[in-house]
């Protein structure tokens, strides 16, 4: 599944549409954690995503390495990445967050505020995300040289945390639904969990693991503290886990219905798409609804 080099992609969808003479608007969404690197290209004047490409390091990378290697991949891929879009939009995955109301929300103080869950390093910058359909704010801290690397590269930038497409997507697709709607977003070394109550969000929070039993603890523990029943409440995978693995059996185990979730329908997909697992990008395609 990782890709050994940077020039192999483990995902590339790249429609014959990009390299014909056509003069089209497009954005451009970036992903980036501290192993993976994944970016999409929207055809705006037919919302339609024509291009994917997602590439996974052996391991977390720290972060003078991990942008040059994203920087490697940007060069090898000028055509897609280049400096030329309408818009572009990036999401850091896997970085500390915590989610405010706006209320209680003071733009002076945001180290304070971010300090009440997490430590700031002396190599973070704090930064914000306004959650469009909560009235919250999404406080998180990412490294300062791996910011200043995105910036510098694309003039145009919004930055945003990762979970601020996933929850107003997953806010936003079920609006209109009754019950709850709990949701886990799988990467490789964390995943997110997602509580949603007809477009309200009741609870999130991230969790790192090493082995599915790691996983299975903070799974059953968030069951429990918000009183969720494994035999009736369905539980919605996104992300990069695997319909074979080892984690999604013990899932099963535990949890009686589970199902995937599907690509947002507000957009159109290159037929090239049909070939990648729907489930797997959906916070990615989500930054639609972020710029």
């Amino acid at each position: 599944m990782n890709a050994e080099k940077q020039s192999d992609a483990w995902i590339s969808v790249i429609d014959e549409s990009l390299n014909a003479d056509v003069s089209r608007n497009m954005n451009l969404f970036l992903q980036c954690g501290s192993d993976f690197f994944a970016a999409a290209v929207l055809d705006t004047d037919r919302n339609k995503f024509v291009a994917l490409i997602d590439y996974r390091f052996p391991y977390p990378m720290e972060t003078r390495d991990l942008h040059e290697n994203i920087l490697g991949i940007i060069e090898q891929n000028k055509t897609l990445l280049d400096n030329r879009y309408d818009s572009v939009s990036l999401s850091l995955c896997g970085f500390k967050n915590t989610l405010l109301p706006d209320v209680f929300f003071d733009a002076d103080k945001m180290e304070t505020l971010f300090s009440i869950n997490h430590a700031k390093e002396d190599n973070e910058m704090i930064l914000y995300d306004n959650l469009r359909r909560i009235s919250a704010k999404n406080l998180y801290a990412v490294p300062k040289e791996l910011y200043h690397f995105f910036t510098s590269y694309y003039s145009n930038l919004s930055v945003f945390h990762g979970a601020t497409p996933l929850i107003e997507g997953l806010l936003t697709q079920h609006k209109n639904t009754t019950g709850k709607v709990v949701t886990i977003n799988v990467q490789n070394r964390y995943f997110e969990m997602v509580v949603a109550t007809g477009g309200d969000l009741e609870y999130y929070n991230r969790f790192n693991f090493q082995t599915p039993e790691d996983f299975m603890y903070y799974l059953v523990f968030v069951y429990e503290q918000l009183e969720l029943n494994p035999e009736t409440d369905t539980l919605n995978i996104a992300g990069t886990i695997e319909k074979n693995s080892a984690l999604l059996t013990l899932i099963r185990k535990y949890i009686r219905n589970t199902q995937f979730t599907q690509r947002p329908a507000f957009c159109f997909y290159s037929y090239g798409f049909e070939d990648v697992i729907p489930y797997y990008h959906f916070s990615l395609y989500n930054q639609f609804l972020c710029v």
